[in-house]
């Protein structure tokens, strides 16, 4: 056998102008278009395209098992998280609800102070006839008082609700983002 020359466009265009010579144009013309435009090392054979599909194959699977492991590594931090955000919500209910108690405890205290002063004024109108009015204004005074306070404690009650609800807000809004970043991460893996 010959020895194998490299095809370059020059041994290309040569040989298509041999075959028009002896077969025509168009014939020329259909064979040439049957031919590789490049050697035929260069030629991927059907064993070249299963190796590289073996290959393709075992990297989308280890892009997968790392896909996963992140996966299950992001579940655990969320989970952590979740667990870190409801204790620490929990330890604030518990810190809130025992200042209410303590407001309670002391608004008990002042209400009996408060009785106690209204006994004592009610005995000193007895022994005084010219302080009734007196203590008529102190009286409404101390309603005025009972108002703030009821109005006071409605607002904290009403503090403690607007907690509670931004606390939830937050931990949805925490656990959304996760969400988000880790279908970022599974869609950058992919690519």
């Amino acid at each position: 056998m010959g020895r194998v020359v490299a095809i370059s466009e020059e041994s290309r265009h040569h040989l298509y102008q041999r075959l028009e010579a002896v077969l025509g144009e168009r014939e020329a013309a259909v064979l040439m278009e049957h031919l590789p435009p490049v050697g035929w090392a260069d030629v991927a054979t059907k064993r070249d395209l299963d190796v590289l599909g073996d290959r393709l194959d075992a990297r989308i699977d280890s892009v997968e098992h790392r896909v996963e492991e992140v996966g299950h590594q992001l579940t655990g931090r969320m989970d952590r998280m979740e667990t870190g955000l409801t204790a620490r919500m929990d330890g604030l209910e518990t810190g809130l609800t025992a200042r209410m108690d303590g407001l309670g405890t002391g608004m008990t205290g002042l209400t009996a102070r408060m009785d106690g002063l209204d006994s004592g004024m009610t005995g000193l109108a007895a022994r005084l006839d010219g302080v009734d009015s007196g203590v008529t204004g102190l009286a409404a005074r101390m309603d005025g008082v009972f108002g703030t306070m009821s109005v006071r404690f409605a607002h904290v009650e009403q503090g403690m609700a607007d907690l509670r609800a931004d606390s939830r807000t937050y931990l949805l809004a925490v656990m959304s983002a996760m969400t988000v970043l880790v279908g970022a991460l599974i869609a950058a893996i992919r690519l």
